[in-house]
C-alpha cells in the first residue's frame, strides 16, 4: 500500500470499518501507522471483552517488530489530558474523521434490526483524540439496537453511518473536482 497507492499522484482515501473487537484492531492499526492518512474510521460498538484471552496466543505465534507496541495494548488504558482512556477510545491524528456507534445500554424493545431485550455487550466511553479533543469525531447511540443489531443491514445505526458517509463522499467528490 505504501509503495503503490500512497505514492500515487492522487492516493485513494482509506476508510476503516470495524465491529466489536474489530474496533480495537482499527485503533491499533492507525496508531502503529502514523504516516498513513486514513480519511474515515467507523467504529461499530467497539469492545475489549475477552481481548487478551482471544488474541494472546495468536499474537505470540505472529510476533511483530519490537519497535511496535503489542496488539494486546489495543485494549489497555492510556494517559490523556482528561485521565486514563482505553486505547480503543483514542482516535489518532492520522484519522481525519471518526464515526462511532454505540449500542443500547438499558433494556429496551429491539428496533427494526432485531436483537434482544437485554444487551450484554456495549460500549459507553466516547472516542477522543490524544489531546482530548473531539475534532472530526461523531457519535451515535442506538437506544433500541443491541451489540449485534448495530451492524445489521437496515439498522438505525447503519442508516446513520450511511448518511454520514454519503455526505462525506459528496464533500470528497467536490474537493476532487475543484483540485483538477
Amino acid at each position: 500500500m505504501r509503495a503503490t497507492w500512497l505514492r500515487a499522484p492522487r492516493p485513494p482515501r482509506l476508510v476503516l470499518l470495524g465491529h466489536s473487537q474489530g474496533g480495537p484492531w482499527l485503533h491499533y492499526l492507525s496508531r502503529v501507522t502514523p504516516d498513513v492518512p486514513y480519511a474515515l474510521q467507523i467504529d461499530l460498538d467497539s469492545i475489549c471483552v475477552t481481548w487478551k484471552g482471544d488474541f494472546t496466543d495468536l499474537i505470540a505465534e505472529n510476533p511483530l517488530p519490537a519497535v511496535l507496541p503489542s496488539p494486546l495494548a489495543a485494549c489497555e488504558n492510556m494517559d490523556t489530558p482528561v485521565g486514563r482512556r482505553n486505547a480503543k477510545d483514542i482516535v489518532w491524528p492520522n484519522v481525519a474523521r471518526n464515526l462511532e456507534v454505540q449500542s443500547k445500554r438499558l433494556p429496551a424493545r429491539p428496533g427494526e434490526a432485531g436483537g434482544v431485550y437485554l444487551n450484554y455487550l456495549f460500549e459507553v466511553t466516547p472516542n477522543i483524540r490524544p489531546d482530548s479533543s473531539t475534532t472530526g469525531i461523531e457519535r451515535f447511540v442506538a437506544w433500541k439496537e443491541d451489540h449485534s443489531a448495530v451492524s445489521a443491514p437496515g439498522s438505525e445505526s447503519l442508516t446513520w453511518v450511511t448518511i454520514r458517509t454519503n455526505d462525506l463522499a459528496r464533500t470528497w467528490k467536490s474537493e476532487d473536482l475543484s483540485s483538477r
